[in-house]
């Protein structure tokens, strides 16, 4: 019997992949101590954090589930002064702007998280994130990436829309904690090199023979999956046309008040898709 959820459906979780690159000890323990840290990013007249953060074991996974914060330390606002019928000013400390959930599976890095219209973005979200974790603990010498996780099909359909590609952009970095069998030569070539990136470009004015070539889309099919990124132009109806993994995460509508394990459970089916792709 299917369980109805709690709440309404009503935001768009995105879906990325937090990388980390450096060294540590124990994930688990890097991450928890990251996140539940006291350490506040200042960002212009914003300051960011995470709040409420939980470890919860779902599905035999551990997941962290909190929300990350965007506050401003010292705001006037007004007031009415009910006694003398007026409206008077006070200083409000630490006003929250806008909270957004996260759900952080430890193990793959895989991270799902809404955005609040107007207040956190989608792509700001991962930007001030990273910046939290690279900073939360000065003694681990770490660097925090979130890329997107898009939908292969769409990618390379778009791809092989093209008349013709001119070039191809591509950044990547090992993964971590294992290869899918489409992209395993470069991730074992990099992870035997102790390589921390790797980028690569491919120019033709003929146009680029994308699919005669395996590693190539091997390549490609690593940065979709959020181990880099990928940056695509080509000719379509004689326009020049940009495909990017910096656009378009996978989405999925889930609930963003209440329960946590509601809250996992609204997004869980489209997490259990990307960990099986992920695995294939």
């Amino acid at each position: 019997m299917t369980r109805k959820l709690g709440g309404n459906l009503n935001k768009y979780y995105y879906f990325a992949r937090l990388n980390l690159i450096g060294t540590y000890t124990n994930k688990e323990n890097f991450l928890h101590n990251s996140l539940t840290s006291n350490y506040y990013y200042p960002n212009n007249k914003y300051e960011w954090g995470f709040i409420n953060v939980d470890r919860i074991v779902y599905d035999k996974r551990i997941l962290f589930c909190g929300k990350l914060v965007k506050f401003i330390d010292d705001v006037e606002e007004e007031v009415v002064n009910k006694d003398h019928k007026e409206k008077n000013s006070v200083n409000v400390q630490n006003k929250i702007i806008a909270e957004a959930n996260f759900i952080l599976d430890c193990k793959t890095g895989i991270m799902a998280y809404n955005e609040v219209s107007g207040k956190i973005g989608y792509k700001q979200f991962i930007e001030n994130f990273a910046a939290i974790i690279e900073r939360a603990l000065p003694d681990n010498l770490v660097q925090a990436e979130i890329k997107f996780i898009l939908d292969q099909t769409d990618f390379f359909t778009s791809l092989y829309s093209l008349d013709k590609v001119s070039k191809v952009k591509i950044a990547l970095h090992p993964s971590n904690p294992n290869s899918r069998h489409l992209w395993k030569d470069t991730d074992e070539r990099l992870q035997k090199m102790k390589a921390q990136r790797y980028r690569q470009t491919f120019e033709s004015n003929e146009g680029l023979q994308i699919e005669e070539d395996d590693k190539l889309k091997g390549d490609l099919t690593m940065s979709i999956d959020g181990y880099g990124t990928s940056e695509v132009e080509g000719v379509k109806d004689n326009k020049v046309i940009s495909i990017s993994t910096k656009e378009s995460p996978i989405k999925q509508k889930g609930i963003v008040d209440g329960d946590k394990i509601e809250i996992i459970r609204s997004v869980w089916n489209k997490f259990e898709v990307v960990f099986r792709r992920m695995s294939n």
